[in-house]
Formats: structure tokens, sequence, C-alpha cells
């Protein structure tokens, strides 16, 4: 063995005499290396170039919040500890001007403070210790930027924490002005958690007391299984959607309306599927969100039914890859994945339906809940199946019209189609008559 060893053993002077390198012009020596502006990237980072609009901050917060109390929970269900009620209180003092956001979560450390939180970019729960946890469910926060959401509408962050299991807590001051963060142990007795206060701006405070704090929360806040304790001025009020729900009563006053209740495993929520007319005159703005959060994006239906409303929420097991803002989809697979899980829960509703009618009734049904004029980019086979069985098309090319059932055009990845349902064009011509 010991000869084998010295078969690859190479014997490296301790310095290296450079004095006989030369450089033939094929390269030129430098120490260029890629460099930041900090204070500009700092500003896009912490401004509403990433973000739309500065409330955005407290989605922020409360998601923070959301994931350590969950971490929190795996950790003591794991060491078969008892786990106490979740705490998410968020306070607002206007003779202040200030706003405190408090949680009974895992905590925060000076090593997590070091390595995570002041680390732009970088977030715990990406972290292999982390991973190596194996918990239970999916954390929100993955980009490692939320936190500098505050500067947007405070000069300062100041961290006040103390992690389960560790016996003092940290003081942090986050500063806009400098990059130095003071940082003090806590002497006096804490519970494990954290509390994040905030200084606010007074475009903000201005904000807060037009719109009120309890309204903000509920624009970015969809579904949440914790409550939110909402102290404004001293005024205790709860916040708390633990499901989704809506007022049939409602809907039901514009007439003949599809309300599609849906609940897997991948969404819950309800698509409210209307005509055109309808649509205008309802007042409901459509909420997406993904694990109870809310994010940017359109309705996720095709596009060859009437405009279809909705409040949906994707659980975790299947979710759209979102942009560090949270505020737009990327349309990749995954977007493919959730497009064709909503409308398949559209398209089996409205089958279930056609499946009962006759042929004579199907005819103004669907007058009711199809686009008049739509292009196909790209279609799932249950909706191809779905067309063919319920609805004749009129084949307009450059040589002539035809009557045909929508399944004897091709499944084709690149199919790119203007079509108007032959039942319609039926509609219009009575409709003269």
């Amino acid at each position: 063995k010991r000869s084998n060893v010295e078969n690859y053993f190479l014997s490296l002077p301790d310095k290296v005499n450079r004095t006989q390198i030369t450089n033939d012009g094929s390269y030129i020596f430098n120490d260029l290396k890629f460099e930041i502006d900090y204070d500009h990237v700092m500003r896009i980072l912490m401004g509403t170039e990433l973000y739309e609009q500065e409330e955005i901050f407290i989605r922020e917060l409360i998601q923070n919040s959301y994931d350590a109390i969950r971490l929190r929970e795996f950790i003591l269900r794991k060491k078969g500890w008892d786990i106490p009620s979740p705490k998410i209180k968020i306070s607002y003092d206007s003779t202040l001007s200030e706003l405190t956001i408090e949680d009974n979560g895992i905590g925060i450390d000076e090593e997590t403070l070091k390595n995570y939180v002041i680390e732009v970019g970088k977030s715990n729960y990406s972290s292999n210790d982390f991973l190596m946890k194996e918990v239970d469910f999916k954390p929100i926060s993955k980009f490692g930027i939320g936190i500098l959401s505050c500067f947007m509408v405070s000069e300062s962050i100041n961290i006040i924490s103390k992690r389960l299991d560790e016996n003092v807590g940290i003081d942090a001051l986050l500063t806009l002005e400098d990059r130095y963060i003071t940082l003090k142990p806590i002497s006096y007795d804490i519970q494990y958690g954290t509390i994040i206060k905030l200084k606010l701006k007074d475009f903000i405070v201005k904000k807060i007391e037009e719109k009120e704090l309890f309204t903000i929360i509920e624009e970015n806040v969809n579904i949440l299984e914790y409550p939110i304790v909402i102290e404004e001025n001293k005024v205790e009020t709860i916040f708390h959607n633990g499901k989704i729900s809506y007022d049939k009563d409602y809907f039901n006053h514009f007439g003949p309306i599809e309300m599609v209740d849906v609940d897997n495993d991948y969404i819950e929520g309800f698509f409210v599927v209307c005509n055109q007319s309808q649509s205008n005159a309802l007042t409901y703005k459509n909420k997406l969100s993904q694990q109870g959060f809310i994010v940017g994006g359109n309705v996720l239906v095709q596009q060859w039914l009437t405009p279809v409303l909705a409040n949906i929420n994707m659980k975790g097991e299947k979710t759209l890859t979102l942009k560090a803002s949270r505020n737009k989809i990327t349309q990749d697979e995954k977007y493919k994945e959730i497009l064709e899980i909503c409308t398949k829960s559209v398209v089996n509703h409205l089958d279930k339906i056609l499946s009962n009618l006759k042929i004579e009734q199907k005819h103004p049904y669907l007058s009711n809940y199809l686009q008049h004029r739509f292009t196909l980019d790209y279609l799932f086979d249950f909706e191809i199946d779905f067309i063919a069985k319920h609805i004749p098309f009129l084949l307009f090319s450059n040589k002539n019209i035809e009557l045909i059932n929508f399944n004897r055009i091709p499944k084709n990845d690149n199919l790119k189609i203007s079509i108007i349902p032959y039942h319609l064009v039926l509609s219009s011509v009575s409709g003269t008559n």
C-alpha cells in the first residue's frame, strides 16, 4: 500500500519562483472580476423597481413568520414535545409611526442572522442544513430578499429574536444608510420567536391611515391556517381566512352562472363561469394565490371558455415558478401543469351538465359559456375530447367553408387556428331573421 501511494506522490516546492515565467503575448495578466454597485442593486431590491407596491412588505413579513412557525412546529413534533398555539401579531401605532410584527416561530440566532438574514440572496430554506432536516412542508421563502422590502417603508429594521433551544436572544439593528449591523445580546428573558419593528416613513403612514391595515393584509393574504392578530392604534381585530368561500346569492343575482367548486391535492377554491355581459357587470376581483399568499397572473383557464373569474389557491404539491417579486409567473412546464388542472376542473363540470342535456338544449347553454372567437395555441387531450363531443364547427379555409367535427383537426402542439363554433354562427344567422 505504501509503494502505491508513492507512485502518485508529487514533490512540490513550498514557494514558486515566478521570475522565469514570461508572457508570450497570448494572455493579458489582470485581476479583473465582476463588481456590483452595492447602493444601486440595493435600491432595486428594496424598491418599486422589484415590487410594484410598497405595501408588499407586509406580505413578506407575514410569509417569514408563517414559515418560521411551521418550522418550529415540525421540530417540536419530531421531538415529541407539546406544540403551543401559533402566534402572528401585527401592531400599528400611528402616534409613533411604528409597525411591529411578532411571531412565536423558530426564531433567529446570531448564526442565522449572519449567514442568511443579512446575506442578500441567500435563504435559510434553500440551504443544505434546512434540506437535511427533511421537513414535511414546503416553505414559501426562497429568494432571501424579502426582508429588504421593509426598507421601502422604513429607514431601519429592528430585529429582536430568540431561537428555539437558545439561552440568549439577539437585538439587531439594520439601517439603510449603513452597511454594518448593530448587534447586542438580550440579557432579559424573552420567549422564543421574532419581533420586527419598523419606524415608518410618512407616505406609508398615510397609506395605512387611508386603507387600514386589515385591508392591506386582505389584499396580500388569501387563505392562511393561522390567525393574524391585528392591533391598530390599540384596537384588536382578527384576520383569519381558513377557507375560501363565496356569497352564492351575490353571483345568482346576475343570472345563470356556473359555480365550480374545487378542492383536490393541488388547488382549492372556485371558478365562476359566466358570459361576457355578466363578467362586465360583476365587481368580483380575481384572486390567485400560492400557499395562501396572493401572486400575480391571470386566471389559469384556457381561453376558449368565456371570461372565467376565480379565487384559486395552489396548495403546494404543485406550484408555479414565481419571479422574485412573487407578482409575476414564469410560463414553464409547472405553469402548464397548473393550467391543465384548473381547466380540467371547469371542463369536467360543464361536461357533466351537457351530457344530461338534449341536443336542442345544448345550443343555448353553450352560447353562454364559449368565446365567440378564439385562437387555440395548445389543447390538452381532454379539451379536444370535450369540444369534439359537444361542439360542431365551421372550418373556414382559403378554398371553402366546411362543417366539421373537431376531432378531425389533428392533435398538434403547434396547432394555432382561429375558430367560430358552428352553433354560434347559427345563432347569429337566426337572430337576423
